[in-house]
Formats: structure tokens, sequence, C-alpha cells
């Protein structure tokens, strides 16, 4: 059964998605062919004619005759099918996803009433005698058996019964050369379908369809039909060109705007006016509109596809938007190089994010060499910004000495700055740098001050580190109800700075030091800190990294 016909799939015709330019064009130049085909039609049915009357007239010139007749089918049969025939309208279209889907669709099929059919059979015997006495008329007598057998053919009633069956199909979210946003369907059975990577291809409109032309391996080229269903259309129809999918680097002629600002009140036709005139910014905006559903539906493949425009373009906030949606996949493939890139684009003209997220690319090698000596280059500037994950990430790299000289005081220097920006793993450190006295004096009271601060932001690691100040009164009195409180926090939550293979060790460790200062508490005490413990969960919850 096909997609339409279960009701799966309703069909648009495309015509307007080609762009009005191009369609006002193809429609004159119909208009031209159809003229001259129905001239040529008209003559040849002419001499059609004069054949037929010159054949009852029984024409002597059989040689004439001869002529006329073949040429007027001739012409007959060539200008009726180029009259009837017309080109398509070719375009390039960008294809975004393509995936593959299965889609349930019930059918009934009637059922059938019951029947009663009986059939009899009737046999039998007659026994008489005559009797003639000679006197008086003759006399019979006659005896008759018979008897009948009836037998009945019944069948059941069937009722109606439900089916259901499944058609696969490719599903292809492509983009015109409008920038309309087209969805094609391949049924797997009915058409011979193909899966299309990303990228652009030639296709030709065919009312409701498309017919893709498609490559295989040997260079050869066929066409493969999609039926299409129109998803969103722009305001205004731009010129064909093809839609780039591979990364290019911005237009130098075109002016960039790298001032984020959020969407404007005003309307989207305006909107999607300016942005196809080539404003970035306005660009920027509609990808926030597509994107949070500001005012339209939200729509993945458009905001995308404003999103890559307004970055192609320089602007800074949507080329550090991409390269994070290429590093965590979802509307677009993952795909770390092309994080790379974009990142490295906003990182050379400044953006400290993006700097931090290629230093974080160098450091563990996603999408590009690992490079530490990149990576403390990048860390450095985005730090030097004011970044504090870059800030607490330099200070780890000098801390254990990858990429730069080990330095136990460069790492709490970073590991201070990052700290009083709120960065709750460099506060731990900062706290351990103080408890154990690298890189600073020691000093069990500022050690406890930063561990209490990592430990009020829900690090499990800082709870249990200010569980044991408090079980031992060190940079804090003594107080094994707090130690207690902390503890538990601790075991409730996943440590953040240890390896894998320590995971469970510190936990047991976490766990017998909270039973043991449960063990010298009274009841009433324990239950009391429970309820504490209930409650900041309940407000605070546990990071779990």
């Amino acid at each position: 059964m096909h997609l339409v016909d279960a009701g799966l799939l309703g069909k648009v015709n495309l015509t307007p998605a080609f762009g009005a330019a191009q369609l006002s064009d193809a429609l004159a130049r119909r208009r031209t062919e159809v003229f001259s085909h129905a001239f040529i039609i008209g003559l040849a049915f002419a001499l059609y004619l004069a054949h037929t009357l010159f054949g009852t007239r029984k024409v002597e010139n059989m040689r004439l005759h001869s002529v006329m007749r073949s040429s007027a089918a001739t012409l007959l049969l060539v200008f009726s099918v180029g009259a009837f025939a017309k080109d398509k309208p070719r375009i390039t279209i960008e294809v975004v996803k393509t995936e593959m889907k299965t889609s349930e669709y019930t059918y009934t099929t009637p059922g059938r009433q019951g029947t009663a059919q009986t059939n009899c059979a009737t046999n039998g015997t007659t026994n008489g005698t005559i009797s003639d006495y000679g006197i008086g008329p003759i006399q019979t007598h006659s005896t008759d058996n018979a008897s009948t057998n009836c037998t009945t053919t019944t069948t059941a009633a069937t009722p109606p019964q439900t089916h259901v069956a499944s058609a696969t199909h490719e599903a292809v979210t492509a983009i015109m050369p409008d920038g309309s946003s087209v969805m094609l369907f391949c049924e797997y059975g009915r058409h011979r379908c193909d899966y299309l990577a990303p990228g652009n291809y030639t296709a030709e409109i065919d009312h409701n369809a498309l017919q893709v032309y498609v490559p295989d391996l040997s260079g050869k080229v066929r066409k493969v039909k999609y039926d299409a269903v129109i998803i969103e259309r722009t305001a205004a129809a731009q010129p064909q060109q093809p839609l780039s999918t591979s990364v290019a680097p911005p237009p130098s002629a075109q002016p960039s705007t790298n001032t984020e600002s959020a969407p404007s009140t005003e309307s989207l036709a305006t909107l999607k006016e300016q942005a196809a005139s080539g404003d970035a910014n306005a660009q920027w905006n509609l990808y926030l509109k597509y994107e949070n559903e500001d005012g339209v539906l939200h729509d993945e493949v458009q905001a995308i596809v404003w999103l890559r425009k307004a970055a192609e373009l320089g602007y800074i906030p949507a080329q550090v938007e991409l390269g994070s949606s290429y590093q965590l996949g979802g509307n677009v493939p993952q795909d770390y190089k092309q994080a790379a890139f974009w990142f490295r684009k906003a990182a050379e003209q400044g953006d400290a994010d993006a700097q931090s997220f290629l230093g974080d690319l160098y450091a563990y090698g996603y999408g590009v060499t690992q490079n530490i000596g990149q990576a403390v280059f990048w860390y450095r500037k985005a730090a030097e910004q004011g970044d504090a994950n870059s800030q607490e990430e330099l200070a780890e790299l000098y801390s254990f000495g990858r990429g730069v000289p080990q330095s136990d005081a460069q790492a709490a220097f970073w590991y201070r700055r990052a700290a009083e920006l709120g960065n709750d793993k460099a506060q731990f450190y900062l706290g351990k740098a103080y408890e154990t006295g690298k890189g600073v004096p020691q000093d069990y009271t500022q050690d406890a001050i930063w561990f209490r601060k990592a430990a009020e932001q829900g690090l499990a690691d800082a709870q249990a580190e200010l569980g044991g100040d408090y079980a031992l009164g060190q940079g804090v009195p003594q107080d094994n109800s707090e130690a207690y409180f902390w503890l538990n926090l601790a075991s409730a939550g996943t440590p953040a700075t240890v390896k894998p293979e320590e995971m469970a060790a510190l936990r047991n460790y976490v766990t017998q030091a909270r039973d043991d200062e449960a063990s010298l508490l009274t009841p009433e005490a324990r239950i009391r800190v429970q309820v504490r413990v209930r409650q900041w969960l309940e407000d605070h919850p546990t990071k779990s990294q």
C-alpha cells in the first residue's frame, strides 16, 4: 500500500517553491511552445484531411497521394508527442539529513455473512394387487412406503478483520533554492530508493515530487523519485543557486556585526527579508526564533540554515553556536572537525568561549591532532580574558606539568582566579593547595573556607573534605553533627575529581566515615541531621559529573 493511500503522507504541489521569477519564465516559455506545437498539429491535421479527401476522389497521381499520406502521419506523430512533452524545471537542493523510518498503518478486510443450504432426498416403494372376479369392476389394492432424508450444510459468518502493516521509507530533509524546507519520502518496495548523504543534488520538479539525480560508485547517474511535502516556505523566493553544505571562509566583502542581540519584535517577514539580503544579525535572530520557538514553530532545519549563513558571514556568536552544535550533535551530525573549524574562526576573532572550547579539543585530541602546547596556547588566551573554565584547566596543566613547566605557584595562581569567579573545581583544588601547602602557605582555615564554597555548590568531593574538617576540628570547630551532615551529602553525590578506578574506594571511605560519625550521635541528633540532608538535597541538587 502506498504511503498516500495509507493516509501517512499528504501531497503538496512543489511548483510554488521553485521561485516566482523562475516559475514566470518557465510558464512564458511553455506558452510559446504550446502555441508553436498547436500550429504544427493543425498543419498536420490539414495534410491528413487533404489525403482523405483526395483518396475519395481517386486522385490519379498516386505518388503525390503517397507523399502526402506519409508526411501527414509523420508530422502528426512527431509534433503531437512534442506538444505534450514538457521540460521539467531543474534545481539544486541541499540535503541536510536522511533517516530511515518505518510507519505502521491499518486496513480492514470486509466480513462475510453465514450461509445454510439444505438438500433432501426421498426414497420409496409401492406394492399393489389387482383382483378380477369376473363380476363387477376390477379391484386394485396398493401400499406405499416412502422416506425423506434431508442434510443441511452451514458456513459460519466471519467478522471484518483489521490488519496492521508497515511501510519502510527514506525520509530526507532538504532545502529548496529559495530557502524553503521540504521533506522528501521514498518508499522501499515501491521505488528504488537511495540513501542520500548530506550535500547538494540536482533535481527536477515533477508536480508533487522531486526526481533527484543520484550518482553511483561507477559514476553513472540515475533518477530517484521522492514524494515531497513542503514544511515551510520563506517569505520571498531567492535567486536559484546551489546551497553549499561545505564549510567556506566568510566573504570579505560582507560586513558583519558581532554584537549578540535578542530577537526583535519586528515581523517575521521583515526579518526574513533582511536575512535573505545578507544581514548577519538578522540571520542570527532568525536562528534564535526557530530554535527557541519565538513566534514561529520550532524548526531545527530552518534554524541551522540561518545559523550557518550567519557563521559564514563571520558573525562570532553564530560561529561559536555552530561549533557547539557540531561538538554535541543533535540538530547537525556530531563532527569534531567541523566543531574545531568553527571554534577556530571565532577564537581567531578573540572570542574567549571559542578559545576555551578549542583548547579542550586540542587537550583531548577531538577533531584535531592532540597537542598540549596548542591547548595551553588557547587556554591562556581565554584565561587572560577572564574565562574561569580555561583558568581552571590552565592551573591543572601547571599542577601536572603538561605542556608547561610544573609549577605549584602558577597552579595556585590560576586556581585562585577561577575560584574567585565561582568555578567549583577550582575552589576545591585551591582548598587542597591550602591543606597541603602546595603553591601557598599551609592554612587549614583557608582550606575549610574554599571547601565550603565548593561544597555549597554541590561538589561531592568538597563536601567529603569539609565533613572531614568538622570531624577532626581542622580549620573549623570540631562538630560531629556537621561532619555527619556533610558526609551524608557527599555519599549521595558523585565525586568529580578522582579517576574512575578510584571511585569505589572513595565511596567506601566516605560511607565508613559517615557511619563513624553517626555512631557518635544520639538517635534524636541523627534524625535532625537526616531531615536537614533531605531538605538540602531538595533545594540543591547534588552535582554529578
